[in-house]
């Protein structure tokens, strides 16, 4: 049932940090009744389109539904419905003089994916469309993958935090690559290509048929150069009474601080091999951790992830994080 925007303090609270980023530059709002083509099938309670000047002219799309837009629903404590909403930005076709409405059925695609079929939507994800992201357009966008959004930082609500989750359009070659796990690679070619917002151009080839990446793509057969998403240290430990304890050595501080900045702040999981468990570090819009057989699962904000890597130094000490009883000890 479609809510009452005006008294939705979710749907007020994402309005309202768009606004705060890009003032009154809302040039659209589809729904059922307007722009979503598929009619009364759709499950998102809107997307709202921006107008962004921001590295080149582009249409924000954001989602309204993944989150609690009304009344809290979800169980999780501290989370807003999903824990997020998605974006996509699309550049703007010299000849078009409105925003497109394919973006709104792909979100809510998407969504149905999420509801109806439990498709996990995190930093990361990746998976092929079945054809042209655009129906009908000659793309070669034929894959999406998930990041944070660079620009949208996460929102607490009423109804919990919400975080912008950035759709980006990729070839499937692209695809092949990620696949391969060097996600990292891909990332630093696609910014390399098409800036630091991703923003999705239905016109261009695939960033690897492009000879400048060549050198990357060579570069990454070295280990210095290519982080596996894996650092091993058999003696890493943890344990969990009251707290989850971490110890590791000195000498692991170096290689970590490396890859939480090139791996875990672009949405991509870390992992901390030790003789007989494992610490794995992700991104997520709230800090968390979990327990899996022998890992320890360790989900942190970005902008914690990155103070705590800034902050490491190659000497002896005890790092906590704020919210959640977890330390990491190096000695």
């Amino acid at each position: 049932m479609p809510i009452k925007r005006d008294e939705a303090p979710g749907f007020a609270a994402i309005s309202s940090a768009l606004r705060k980023k890009y003032g009154n530059q809302q040039v659209a709002y589809f729904d059922a009744n307007n722009g979503f083509t598929k009619g009364s099938d759709n499950l998102l309670e809107g997307v709202g389109v921006y107008s962004s000047t921001s590295e080149n002219p582009h249409w924000l799309y954001v989602t309204y539904g993944f989150s609690d837009l009304n009344e809290k629903e979800s169980e999780v404590p501290g989370l807003s419905g999903y824990g997020f909403e998605l974006t996509l930005r699309l550049r703007v076709d010299e000849d078009s003089k409105s925003a497109a409405t394919w973006p709104c059925d792909l979100l809510n695609d998407l969504a149905r994916a999420v509801f109806q079929m439990d498709t996990i939507i995190k930093p990361g994800t990746a998976l092929p469309l079945g054809g042209p992201i655009a129906p009908g357009n000659g793309t070669a966008i034929h894959a999406f993958l998930i990041v944070e959004d660079p620009e949208l930082r996460s929102i607490k609500t009423q109804n919990g935090t919400v975080a912008f989750l950035q759709v980006v359009g990729i070839t499937l070659d692209e695809l092949e690559l990620l696949k391969r796990s060097q996600q990292d690679l891909f990332l630093r070619i696609a910014r390399a290509g098409s800036g630091q917002l991703l923003i999705l151009d239905l016109n261009r080839q695939s960033f690897l048929e492009n000879p400048k990446t060549k050198s990357l793509l060579q570069q990454s057969e070295s280990p210095d150069c290519y982080s596996p998403g894996a650092i091993t240290c058999p003696s890493a430990e943890w344990y969990f009474m009251t707290r989850a304890s971490v110890s590791l050595p000195v000498s692991v501080i170096e290689p970590l601080r490396k890859q939480l900045m090139e791996r875990v702040l672009n949405g991509f999981e870390l992992t901390l091999l030790g003789s007989d468990c494992k610490i794995v570090f992700r991104t997520a819009s709230i800090a968390s951790f979990s327990i899996e057989d022998t890992a320890l699962i360790i989900e942190l904000p970005s902008h914690t992830t990155k103070s705590f890597a800034q902050n490491l130094q190659v000497v002896a000490a005890i790092h906590n994080f704020e919210g959640i009883p977890v330390s990491i000890e190096f000695a």
